[in-house]
């Protein structure tokens, strides 16, 4: 997903209807938000096959527990209780339990269950007694108007009297996790096709609720169409006065900010309701995160080729530079890929994934791939599939082995890099030699023969490291371009892509030098060099030695910073005026890779350490304090895959 301001993206996932269930919950729920107290009854069926043991969560305690209608009282370690159960047979096991739920961290970073009267997040297991397994569920909800609650499940039953809100949700499908959301939202609802869409919203972003409403509602049409039916009852949008995006089965939480930027219901939106379908409708089994990708292909890639092919043509190049700077130690295959950890792992699970279903589409065609991802949806409804399913899905729609294709790009890291060690003219024919680094890949390259007249577009095939090519063109040729609309996923040359802040970011032997005199200013800068990196990265003060010889992030204040620079014989670059701050990349001797950032004091720094790794993609950005004024690319250095072509040039 084009998710840039989402912290956290979980996808929790329904087992087959036709998967046993050993357990069933009947809960009945009371939270006060406002002092944080949980107090809850369960009702849970146990099948013969169910395991005995469940957890509850640091903070809340047992009341009273009672199996087949004795009181009992269970063996407990570390939150772990386990039930002595009599025979063989199934079990009814009624769990009493009280406690308080933490208070929102002062960073405002979700990190797990918190309740608070702004918004209370109850996520995963423990919160309720939560057996290992599958199990489906039967939820009332009662919290103190205005307060409403929310989770996944079909709403069975809603009302509100002596002044608090009760809600029922019923579970239409197994499944392994099962989370909650409250808070004093305005609901605004309707129905579309049987589905009942909501928005729950807090005041501060209520306004929105129709815009969303009116996505939600055309994002289901599209994928329920594309793929299949639609999966669950409804789906729901709910805001958090936390800065985070989760996905649920049909419902999103997102961050009341976040909503309100304006590009959210026409990106990030899509990505989450698509993942109704896959990471929800069809879980990742083993072998790799396959749902991110195809969800970033299928959405956040699909409304930029409804834009044009321009913006999908700028996106694919974003990718193969991410691709062109990945330490080596983070380019791993794709079955390798679990989850987003950092801006590295996304590179490969959900950028270079897309870029493979790409490739996918044009060796197939649209219909043979659209075919494909019905079949996939039909067979693996609300169970597990891996990569090795796809494969199976894609080739039988196509009627091509799949099986060469996965393997390369799929199963094994990093991409090929193309060279054209020479090419030749005579005439109408163009006569050129393409190689690629071993071991080969299978490539279809597309090729263009720019001529006096209209470009002559081909497609060869490189199967090998080498091989040589005689092309016919329409007219007389002046130029060769290899793979002119990044077609093929390969790693650029590096001289082939300008600096961008992420080369510093992704670089693990990289090092941060703050230039600042003032204790605030410093603080400040610190706070910039963490949100930076994803990893530990060494942090020290500029002194009047020379920058180290390794890549580095030199943040400070600006007058200090240029010091620093000019020292170093560098400049800082004309065109970045204005602003509170300004961030920029740039190569030093040798290739040494910098990263810039200069704040007008201690606010002004401070105002961008959270958004600034959001644009590790450019090569600067302007900021008035945390918001980008404008962020661009500087100009590319010229194509080695582009020949310009000269008659009786031999290659």
């Amino acid at each position: 997903m084009r998710t840039v301001l989402a912290v956290l993206v979980l996808a929790v996932a329904a087992p087959a209807h036709g998967e046993d269930v050993s357990v069933h919950h009947v809960l009945e729920l009371r939270l006060d938000p406002a002092t944080r107290a949980l107090r809850g009854v369960d009702r849970v069926k146990l099948t013969p096959q169910a395991p005995a043991t469940f957890v509850l969560a640091p903070g809340l305690a047992i009341d009273d527990i009672r199996t087949d209608g004795r009181t009992v009282r269970p063996a407990a370690t570390r939150g772990r209780y386990t039930l002595a159960l009599a025979g063989s047979g199934a079990h009814e096991v009624v769990i009493g339990y009280h406690g308080t739920l933490p208070a929102p961290p002062a960073t405002g970073e979700l990190t797990g269950s918190v309740a608070s009267a702004d918004g209370s997040c109850l996520v995963g297991t423990g919160w309720f007694p939560s057996f290992d397994g599958t199990f489906t569920y039967e939820i009332a909800i009662d919290v103190p108007e205005p307060q409403r609650a929310i989770t996944s499940g079909r709403l069975t039953a809603e009302t509100s009297a002596d002044g608090r809100s009760r809600a029922t949700f019923v579970a239409d499908a197994p499944v392994t996790e099962l989370s909650l959301f409250a808070g004093p939202y305005h609901v605004a609802e309707r129905i579309h096709r049987g589905w009942r869409l909501r928005t729950y919203l807090d005041e501060r972003v209520a306004d929105l609720a129709d815009r969303y409403l009116d996505r939600v509602q055309e994002y289901l049409d599209l994928y329920d169409g594309w793929i299949g039916a639609y999966p669950y009852s409804g789906f729901s949008v709910v805001s958090s006065p936390f800065p985070v995006g989760l996905g649920f089965p049909g419902l999103t939480y997102m961050g009341a900010q976040v909503l309100r930027l304006p590009f959210i219901p026409d990106t990030s939106l899509g990505h989450e309701v698509l993942h109704s379908w896959w990471g929800n409708g069809v879980r990742t089994g083993a072998g790799g995160n396959w749902a991110e990708g195809l969800t970033t292909f299928m959405a956040d890639y699909t409304f930029l080729e409804r834009r044009g092919e321009g913006a999908a043509r700028d996106e694919r190049l974003g990718w193969l530079r991410e691709n062109a700077i990945l330490p080596p130690s983070d380019d791993r295959p794709l079955t390798a890929f679990t989850a987003r950890t950092h801006a590295a792992s996304q590179a490969t699970g959900y950028h270079k994934a897309a870029f493979v279903f790409i490739m996918l589409r044009d060796q197939i065609g649209p219909d043979a791939f659209a075919s494909g991802v019905r079949r996939f949806w039909q067979a693996h409804r609300f169970g597990d599939a891996q990569w090795s399913d796809l494969e199976a899905a894609f080739s039988t729609a196509s009627g091509i082995p799949l099986g060469p294709f996965f393997a390369q790009w799929v199963r094994r890291a990093g991409a090929p890099a193309l060279t054209v060690p020479g090419a030749a003219v005579d005439g109408a024919r163009v006569s050129f030699t393409l190689a690629q680094t071993a071991p080969p890949y299978a490539l279809a390259v597309p090729v263009a023969i720019e001529t006096t007249g209209a470009p002559s577009p081909r497609t060869v095939r490189l199967d090998s490291a080498r091989q040589t090519y005689a092309l016919d063109a329409a007219g007389t040729p002046r130029a060769l371009v290899v793979d002119p609309d990044f077609r093929v996923f390969r790693r650029l040359a590096r001289d082939e892509i300008p600096p961008i802040l992420r080369e510093v970011a992704f670089d693990h032997d990289a090092v941060a030098v703050v230039a600042a005199h003032d204790a605030a200013d410093r603080t400040a800068a610190h706070e910039v060099a963490t949100a930076f990196f994803d990893h530990p990265t060494p942090v020290g003060d500029a002194d009047e030695s020379a920058l180290p010889a390794r890549a580095v992030l030199l943040v400070g204040t600006t007058p200090d910073v240029t010091a620093v620079l000019t020292a170093a014989g560098l400049d800082v670059p004309s065109q970045l005026t204005g602003g509170t701050a300004r961030a920029w990349a740039a190569r030093r001797t040798h290739g040494l890779a910098i990263a810039v950032v200069a704040g007008d004091g201690a606010d002004g720094l401070r105002a961008v350490a959270r958004p600034l790794p959001h644009y590790g993609s450019q090569s600067f950005v302007v900021f008035d304090g945390a918001h980008a004024s404008s962020h661009g690319l500087w100009p590319p250095p010229a194509s080695p895959l582009r020949v310009e072509l000269a008659p009786d040039a031999h290659p």
